[in-house]
């Protein structure tokens, strides 16, 4: 292996180990991947009275680093406001996803710090998915192997209390009211007894997850008749108002 001139001193980097007393690398030898990069604008060849130097003749020089695509990792970071964003038209529409939306969203995140593991080991930087169920844990990991700020997982923490925020916001506004069914058949019974002076039983649906000004029927027994009153939820706290609309089938 030819060795660069005597008058050259090879200046590790300081997050790599240190090398031998004298030892200068050959242009044939490369770093282990494990030690990260070196600082940005770092000096590897100085003169053995320390001025910096371009790599010599023979001697080892930092290869150009491939260019770190961080598309995918910028995704990561919004999905939780992308999230709170696929919630809101959700709870608009009256859909009840009865928590698949929260699965698909872990489920979709994966599949990014998978994507962002791939792209990133491209570059030449070594990184596991293996904390993707951690997603700060893997953005901290890939900007420091990556030698970037950690705005990444900052950002994500930040976008993860915003979706979450918003989404309990969301929750409250335009989620569905999951409605105390024994409740309303007790309320329903006191109130016919009160005004009509009958004694009767009422029986409302199994299904209890209403979103405001929707309609269930119920049925009311007395001795005499049955008859069918509709139930509206008036309101996201629960309250409802009914009127009898007619004798039950």
């Amino acid at each position: 292996m030819t060795q660069p001139s005597i008058g050259y001193r090879y200046n590790s980097p300081p997050n790599w180990p240190t090398p031998p007393s004298g030892w200068k690398p050959g242009k044939d030898w490369k770093p282990d991947p494990k030690w990260g990069p070196a600082p940005e604008g770092w000096t590897f060849w100085v003169e053995e009275g320390g001025s910096a130097l371009p790599p010599p003749p023979g001697g080892w020089a930092e290869p150009a680093a491939p260019r770190l695509d961080n598309s995918v990792a910028w995704l990561i970071v919004v999905a939780p406001l992308l999230y709170l964003c696929v919630s809101a038209v959700l709870y608009l529409a009256h859909v009840n996803a009865e928590g698949l939306d929260a699965v698909a969203f872990g489920v979709v995140t994966l599949g990014l710090c998978v994507w962002d593991e791939r792209l990133v080991k491209r570059a030449g930087l070594p990184v596991s998915s293996g904390f993707a169920f951690l997603v700060p844990i893997y953005l901290f990991q890939r900007a420091r192997r990556a030698g970037q700020t950690l705005l990444m997982p900052v950002a994500f923490i930040a976008t993860l209390v915003v979706a979450v925020t918003g989404g309990v916001v969301l929750a409250s506004s335009l989620g569905p009211v999951v409605m105390d069914m024994h409740s309303v058949e007790t309320q329903i019974g006191e109130q016919l007894s009160q005004q009509y002076g009958t004694d009767a039983s009422v029986s409302c649906p199994v299904d209890d997850i209403y979103y405001p000004h929707e309609t269930f029927d119920c049925t009311a027994t007395d001795a005499s008749a049955s008859v069918i009153v509709r139930v509206t939820v008036e309101d996201h706290s629960g309250r409802f108002t009914w009127q009898p609309v007619g004798p039950a089938s």
